[in-house]
């Protein structure tokens, strides 16, 4: 898996794209340092781009993954997936029924302009 972060300064977002395969231990190694990144500035919010990723972890993983997220109060996430993605939609329903403010779209304009409210 390759993966990248981007700190977009000037539109207030921590970018993370990712490529590839991916299981949970490098999606945690990712955790840390988005974390690390929101503790520097807790106001940043969060694009996860997901469209290029190999989404096939299980059912459990993506369950414990999405349930353990941590966020400052005032961050949001969006995450960008292909369309259909049935494991995307799964992952935004548990961080949702978490209260965690993450929300899936296939569109990047309307990923930005969830972050930007």
């Amino acid at each position: 898996m390759a993966f990248s972060i981007t700190v977009r300064s000037e539109l207030g977002v921590v970018e993370l794209r990712f490529e590839g395969a991916v299981d949970v231990a490098q999606l945690g190694d990712t955790r840390l340092e988005v974390r690390r990144l929101l503790e520097e500035d807790p106001t940043r919010n969060v694009l996860v781009d997901m469209r290029k990723m190999d989404f096939s972890m299980s059912t459990f993983d993506i369950y414990s993954f999405a349930s353990t997220i941590q966020l400052p109060t005032s961050s949001r996430i969006a995450l960008l997936a292909k369309p259909d993605d049935k494991n995307a939609e799964f992952f935004e329903t548990v961080a949702k029924n978490r209260g965690i403010p993450l929300r899936l779209f296939t569109e990047l304009d309307e990923a930005m302009s969830f972050l930007k409210k």
